[in-house]
């Protein structure tokens, strides 16, 4: 676990080594491009199936109030987030079975929702098997207000035992590393997982409208957004040294926004 002044520490690090990385061209693809590939479109599934079958069963056997609260949280964001990587890809020969796969991981974000946990949790185990239905609208549907909320979607960033799948503590570890380098024993597809999870949430994060400087935040979520594609993109390769500099920015796109608008 990352203390706060150790985090504030690290973010610090981070932001100076990252204002310069912002600005560099990188060979991420734009928001209109699939994030995940094909090869590794199953596997991101499975992870979120896994996780969302595992919350659901602990919220089911959950007594007290707060740990209800924080697991009926990450079983929602985890829902939805499958539909965010069933619907990155929508052009290809299984568009309707993405589509169908985001509809019903979508139905059962709102039966949690509802506290219908039963339901969502029988709901959830035939995911992983959903025929595709032709009549599926293979369109990308708005996830960000009508499936949830900011705080609901950044709940997977908080640390498993705060009901979230750690991925901010774990990215910030990496990016703290003397060497400058992701080292090859971390490049795992757990860790591709929270990269690519990352880069799916930069959508749904840009389409939240601050009060002020609306610019700034979307240009942050890209910033997030780019990063992690090229982060992947160098987990993939086993490239640790240019896993390092993609982490940088997308790091350094999350701690200044952060300073700017977690007030």
């Amino acid at each position: 676990m990352i203390s706060p002044a150790a985090r504030w520490g690290l973010q610090t690090a981070l932001l100076t080594l990252g204002l310069g990385l912002l600005a560099q061209p990188g060979g991420a693809a734009d928001d209109k491009t699939p994030i995940v590939p094909e090869a590794d479109y199953g596997k991101l599934v499975d992870h979120q199936l896994k996780v969302l079958e595992d919350s659901l069963k602990a919220l089911q056997e959950a007594k007290e109030v707060p740990e209800k609260k924080k697991l009926t949280e990450k079983a929602k964001c985890t829902a939805v987030m499958l539909a965010a990587v069933a619907q990155d890809n929508l052009a290809g020969k299984d568009a309707a079975q993405r589509a169908t796969l985001r509809d019903a991981a979508l139905a059962v974000a709102g039966l949690i929702d509802t506290g219908k946990v039963a339901d969502a949790a029988k709901q959830a185990t035939g995911l992983k098997d959903v025929k595709a239905d032709a009549n599926a609208k293979t369109v990308k549907v708005k996830l960000y207000e009508k499936h949830f909320k900011l705080d609901e979607l950044m709940s997977q960033y908080k640390l498993a035992k705060a009901g979230g799948q750690g991925i901010e503590a774990a990215l910030l570890k990496l990016g703290a590393d003397k060497k400058k380098m992701v080292p090859a024993t971390a490049m795992t597809d757990s860790l591709l997982a929270m990269v690519y999870l990352t880069a799916l949430s930069a959508e749904p994060t840009a389409d939240h409208k601050p009060p002020k400087d609306a610019k700034d935040w979307a240009a942050y979520s890209n910033d997030m957004r780019k990063g992690a594609v090229e982060m992947a993109e160098a987990i993939k390769a086993k490239d640790g040294k240019a896993a390092f500099i993609a982490l940088g920015k997308v790091n350094t796109s999350c701690s200044v926004c952060h300073d700017k608008f977690r007030k």
